[in-house]
């Protein structure tokens, strides 16, 4: 401000250089003030990007609305009478994320964390777990025989409405709790798989995969005979809590 009024003027620029003992001009002074100025005014904060609870909390949302009855009323429960827990079993029971898991959303947000699991009565007035869907043809199967040949079963899996399932698939002995045969192969992305060399005798087909599960038969294996099974899942009821 000491040489404001010597600006324009050169022999007063000179002087009013030689009394700030500076080598620069003025003009010099005056843009590198400016400068300054410039970089030191407060700039505009970028917008805050979502927290990832605030982008669970939209993806929940989102879900809840295409949740059943039960779900709901669950989450519902979670969010207004329990706390403990609840951010956990809200996700769980909307992303399915407890289905074919031994204890379900119960047993993954509740087993090691130290919350509190709540009473089942806050649960009282939802809707009962859905039964199983029945299945007009659970599974088909031809066989063809060729002499000399040793007891072949292949076959496809697919879900309820036709698609191929990848799927683990496993031939048991006759009952349920009989494991002799013990064959297990895994159904690839095209829902086949195939065995070869079936033991002789009655066996169940036990199907499993995410989307759901079927036990097949009897199924009689015979020397000779190749079968064709297709199998159809049964959808998957366990809603994972």
């Amino acid at each position: 401000m000491l040489c404001a009024r010597w600006v324009h003027a050169p022999a007063a620029e000179a002087r009013c250089v030689r009394l700030l003992g500076f080598g620069a001009s003025v003009r010099h002074i005056l843009l590198a003030a400016a400068l300054v100025t410039a970089a030191c005014a407060p700039r505009p904060r970028p917008a805050a990007s979502p927290t990832p609870g605030a982008t669970q909390a939209r993806l929940d949302s989102v879900a809840l609305a295409s949740a059943s009855p039960r779900a709901r009323c669950y989450v519902r429960v979670f969010q207004t009478q329990w706390a403990s827990g609840s951010s956990c079993m809200t996700s769980c029971i909307l992303g399915g994320l407890g289905r074919n898991i031994g204890g379900g959303c119960w047993h993954i947000c509740y087993a090691y964390s130290g919350y509190r699991m709540p009473p089942q009565r806050l649960f009282a007035a939802c809707p009962p777990r859905a039964e199983p869907t029945p299945e007009s043809l659970p599974y088909k199967i031809t066989c063809q025989v060729t002499p000399g040949a040793a007891a072949r079963l292949a076959g496809t899996v697919i879900d309820s409405a036709g698609r191929a399932v990848a799927a683990q698939v496993a031939v048991l002995g006759a009952t349920p709790a009989d494991t002799v045969g013990g064959l297990v192969t895994h159904a690839s992305s095209s829902g086949d798989f195939e065995f070869f060399d079936v033991p002789p005798g009655d066996h169940l087909v036990q199907v499993r995969s995410m989307v759901g599960t079927r036990q097949v038969g009897p199924y009689t294996a015979r020397a000779g005979e190749i079968c064709k099974l297709e199998v159809r899942l049964r959808p998957a009821t366990d809603e994972g809590y």
